[in-house]
């Protein structure tokens, strides 16, 4: 995955700050499900729009705070 972020004020989808409220380790849902549910509803909304590309997943684990391979499990989930 290349980089490409959404260029808007409004979404503060791929906002690291963001995107790091989204996991919670402290719930019994697993960490690749939390960040799958994420983007699917983000997808559903529109927040992340067809056919864009989303950051690496190295720049998502970090902005996540997660394991590359978390983030790799969830988006293969997707």
């Amino acid at each position: 995955m290349n980089i490409e972020l959404i260029k808007s004020t409004e979404n503060s989808a791929l906002n690291p700050g963001a995107l790091l409220s989204v996991v919670n380790p402290k719930v019994a849902t697993f960490l690749y499900i939390q960040i799958r549910e994420h983007f699917q509803s983000g997808i559903q909304s529109g927040v992340y729009p067809v056919h864009t590309r989303l950051p690496s997943e190295t720049q998502l684990a970090e902005s996540f705070k997660v394991s590359r391979m978390t983030v790799t499990k969830a988006i293969k989930e997707l």
